[in-house]
């Protein structure tokens, strides 16, 4: 059975979700990509982890980071 999980973000804010195979690094690596490629960009990373159970978050923006944090625990994945 599948659910539609509501993604709630700010107006005008673009959303990826992707799924990655583990890697405590995806996160940092995404972000660094990011900060690197894209001058002036403002984002926010999160990725669930299933053991332990956590969700990691990368980003320059805070209300980003927290909208990509609220995503990751949502969808529930990891």
């Amino acid at each position: 059975m599948l659910d539609v999980i509501p993604i709630e973000k700010p107006e005008g804010v673009e959303c990826i979700i992707g799924q990655g195979n583990f890697s405590i690094f995806t996160v940092d690596d995404l972000a660094l990509t990011l900060k690197t490629t894209v001058p002036g960009i403002e984002f926010g990373i999160a990725m669930n982890e299933a053991k332990p159970k956590l969700t990691r978050v990368e980003g320059n923006n805070e209300e980003l980071k927290t909208s990509a944090a609220q995503a990751c625990l949502s969808i529930g994945a990891g």
